[in-house]
């Protein structure tokens, strides 16, 4: 029972590595900035609802605070025309509901992981001394998959020892995807669209995995 309990802590252990990455990746761009700008300017924002740059840009502040706090409905108001109007629709406000109820599980099952990891090393490792250092390190590399999340779109690599593989790149919508190196030495990625670029690499040194990320736009 004890050795099954053991098995168990482990295996969730490893899965809380990437779960722990990804909904970190995630958490973050959710209050980027630079991610809603470039959705006004890529997508025609202005021309599409005749409301001004910069009401757009507000809005999008108030939509991302709205993201985290407790608020239960959306309700921001922009100029439009010389008139006062809602941003959103009835059925845009009920789909932000959903789309906020969602970012909040995200946010949770990254504090569970990231809270379980710490536990895990404290308790197992450091405490109870019942896994060694190689051993945690050996876990941790079962689970080391980083995943990128980039304006234009996002990508996934695993290591193993000194290597680096490319598991997946998937472009945002209006962005294409060239993958320049996809292992073992190093891993290169560009999305691309006609006015902005995200580049991703990843390649180890001697001080270890070296993972850079450069957004700009054309």
């Amino acid at each position: 029972m004890v050795g099954a309990f053991r098995l168990l802590a482990a295996v969730v252990f490893v899965l809380s590595i990437p779960a722990a990455l990804l909904t970190t990746n995630v958490r973050f761009i959710i209050d980027e900035q630079r991610v809603y700008r470039h959705a006004i300017d890529e997508f025609g924002g202005v021309q599409a609802t005749r409301i001004s740059r910069a009401e757009l840009l507000r809005a999008s502040a108030e939509l991302r605070a709205y993201f985290k706090n407790s608020q239960d409905v959306v309700a921001i108001r922009v100029e439009q025309g010389g008139r006062e109007v809602s941003l959103f629709n009835p059925r845009e406000t009920a789909h932000l509901k959903d789309v906020k109820d969602r970012f909040h599980l995200v946010n949770r099952i990254q504090e569970f992981s990231v809270l379980y990891l710490l536990v895990y090393v404290a308790a197992v490792v450091l405490w109870a001394r019942e896994v060694t250092l190689r051993g945690l390190a050996l876990r941790v590399v079962a689970g080391c998959v980083l995943t990128m999340a980039l304006i234009g779109g996002s990508a996934a690599i695993e290591t193993a020892g000194d290597a680096v593989r490319l598991l997946w790149a998937t472009p945002q919508s209006g962005y294409t995807v060239t993958v320049d190196a996809e292992g073992p030495e190093d891993v290169k990625v560009k999305f691309k669209s006609t006015t902005h670029i995200s580049e991703f690499h990843a390649i180890w040194t001697d001080h270890g995995l070296d993972v850079t990320e450069r957004e700009k736009d054309v």
